[in-house]
């Protein structure tokens, strides 16, 4: 699964990996303002650009930026051939 965010596409299967491991158990779900945030924060990482996001209580910013910090981490560590 795919989702395009402007330019960049983003593959967010390490995001879901990622997500089920922060959570415990396979097949949690996202909300949509969740996908959007952590979309914006991984392609902003994996692609070496700033960014600033925003969000009102509740929309599970710290799950989604563990997320995201989660699966940039195990893709960086697999990138240099130690995972």
């Amino acid at each position: 699964m795919k989702a395009e965010h402007g330019t960049i596409t983003t593959d967010l299967k390490p995001l879901f990996k990622a997500y089920n491991t922060i959570l415990g158990g396979v097949g949690n779900t996202f909300r949509p303002s969740q996908l959007q945030f952590m979309v914006t924060c991984y392609e902003a990482a994996t692609n070496n650009l700033p960014a600033v996001v925003e969000g009102p209580t509740g929309l599970g910013k710290t799950k989604a930026l563990l997320t995201v910090a989660t699966a940039y981490m195990v893709s960086q560590i697999a990138s240099q051939g130690l995972l």
